[in-house]
Formats: C-alpha cells, sequence, structure tokens
C-alpha cells in the first residue's frame, strides 16, 4: 500500500526502491519459512525414529514376555502330568496293597 502511495504521489524512484525492499523481505522470510519447515521435519523425523525404536523395544519386550508365559506355561503343563503320573501311581499301590490285604 505505501508503495501505491507513494507512486500515486510521484515519488516513483523510491516507490521502486520500497518494491524492492518490499519483495527482497517477502524473499526473506519465505526463506525463513522454508528453514524452519525443514527444521520442523528434521526434529519430526528424530521423534518419529525413536518413537520407532521404542516401539520396537516394547515390542521385543512384549515377545520376551510371552515367551517366558509360553516357557512357564509347559513348565507347569509338565508339572501337572508328573503330578497326576505319581497320584495313579500312588492309587494303584494302594490298590495293590488293599488286595494283599484281603488275600
Amino acid at each position: 500500500r505505501v508503495v501505491e502511495e507513494l507512486a500515486a504521489a510521484g515519488h516513483r524512484e523510491t516507490a521502486a526502491e520500497a518494491s524492492g525492499a518490499v519483495a527482497q523481505a517477502d524473499a526473506a522470510l519465505s526463506q525463513a519459512a522454508l528453514r524452519d519447515a525443514r527444521e520442523g521435519m528434521v526434529v519430526m523425523g528424530d521423534v518419529l525414529a525413536r518413537e520407532r525404536l521404542r516401539m520396537g523395544e516394547t515390542q521385543r519386550r512384549v515377545e520376551e514376555r510371552l515367551q517366558e508365559d509360553v516357557k512357564s506355561a509347559r513348565q507347569d503343563s509338565e508339572q501337572e502330568r508328573q503330578r497326576r503320573q505319581e497320584l495313579e501311581l500312588m492309587w494303584q499301590l494302594s490298590l495293590r496293597d488293599q488286595q494283599t490285604d484281603l488275600e
């Protein structure tokens, strides 16, 4: 607007200088905005990379925990199987002892 007013008032040289200054300021602002945008993208890239690493670490821990749970469940199952065998053997021995007592 100032450039238009200067030109209208007959100050064409000053208007041209002002117009050049405005163009330079616009270019500088555009460059600054681009730089800020690039820096923001770099920061976001870093944040995303850290988040991926964290998620990968979390997934690794979950998988480890799942493997531990499966191992524990297998051990529990094996222990339960052994207990059942022991109880069955004790029952059979008890029956045999009763039969022996009856004879």
